[in-house]
């Protein structure tokens, strides 16, 4: 019986370590800008990748502008002064496809060596936002954005993770 114990845990134990072993972490490193009128913060992953994701919004000028953040379900956020932080879980929606390259909106290239980005348009219109982030889902990667109105100084940090 304790053969059989010590084995069942072995198993576990091993498969974990394999699981481990076989996971591939990627670091989004800290990118953005300044941004005024209307602009769009977009973040980019491969399908393949759960992601979590930090975006810092300082105003410019506190206490004499505004920010509003509309996030992609609807919802808004008015933010007055200081930094404020937003953070973002991508969880995993898709198999990994092996070698891949595809170019998210906003310009930014993913690949399965950076299947993480992020990038900041400032002076959007609406059409930016009908046109290139509301045109359906890729089979390789899935967007986040947001839409700030204001002005402020905005930075996307983050890691992402396969299994």
């Amino acid at each position: 019986m304790k053969k059989a114990i010590i084995f069942v845990l072995l198993v576990i134990i091993i498969a974990a370590q394999w699981t481990f072993l076989n996971s591939s972490f990627y670091i989004l490193g800290a990118n953005g800008g300044s941004i005024s009128g209307t602009s769009a913060v977009i973040i980019a992953k491969a399908n393949y990748l759960s992601a979590r994701v930090m975006i810092h919004i300082t105003i410019r000028a506190p206490g004499s502008s505004r920010l509003i953040v509309h996030f992609q379900n609807g919802t808004q956020e008015e933010v007055m002064a200081g930094m404020h932080h937003f953070e973002v879980f991508l969880p995993k929606s898709g198999p990994f496809i092996g070698s891949f390259t595809a170019n998210a909106p906003g310009g930014i290239l993913l690949n399965d060596i950076k299947p993480l980005g992020s990038t900041v348009v400032s002076n959007t219109t609406e059409d930016f936002f009908a046109k290139e982030l509301n045109t359906g889902s890729s089979d390789m990667f899935t967007i986040y954005w947001l839409r700030c109105e204001g002005q402020a100084i905005v930075s996307v940090s983050g890691i992402g993770v396969t299994v």
